[in-house]
């Protein structure tokens, strides 16, 4: 019986896993699409670089908060850029509403509420997506 269980707890992992490069994949190739021209290697406005993105890492709370609300409030991409499709963008703000409030995963945890700046002072903000 244990092995059973073990090998169960196995398949979901590993399918978990699949499933999250699957979708870090998806949003690399967003990022590529719609930042890297700004934030890549050659340039870096506002010193954001999305070009050495792999993961959703705890450390890079605060630049998630700033990429979801600028994308909310439609000033990421800037206006007389490429601009993601509606579904494009919900893709990208589920992804990081997820992240940062998922579960544990291969032993990081992601807080629950992202850090938001104003006024110097952090204060935590609402993750949604838009309708």
């Amino acid at each position: 019986m244990w092995r059973s269980i073990g090998a169960c707890l196995l398949i979901v992992l590993v399918t978990q896993q699949l499933v999250f490069a699957d979708e870090m994949d998806a949003i690399q190739s967003l990022l590529a699409k719609y930042c890297l021209r700004c934030h890549g290697a050659e340039k870096q406005n506002a010193q954001v670089r999305f070009d050495r993105i792999a993961r959703f890492e705890n450390s890079d709370q605060r630049l998630w908060a700033m990429v979801h609300d600028s994308l909310v409030r439609g000033e990421m991409p800037p206006k007389d850029e490429p601009q993601p499709a509606p579904d494009e963008k919900q893709r990208i703000l589920k992804w990081i509403i997820d992240e940062a409030t998922g579960p544990i995963r291969l032993g990081r945890r992601a807080s629950r509420v992202l850090p938001r700046v104003d006024a110097g002072q952090l204060r935590p903000i609402n993750l949604r997506c838009p309708t």
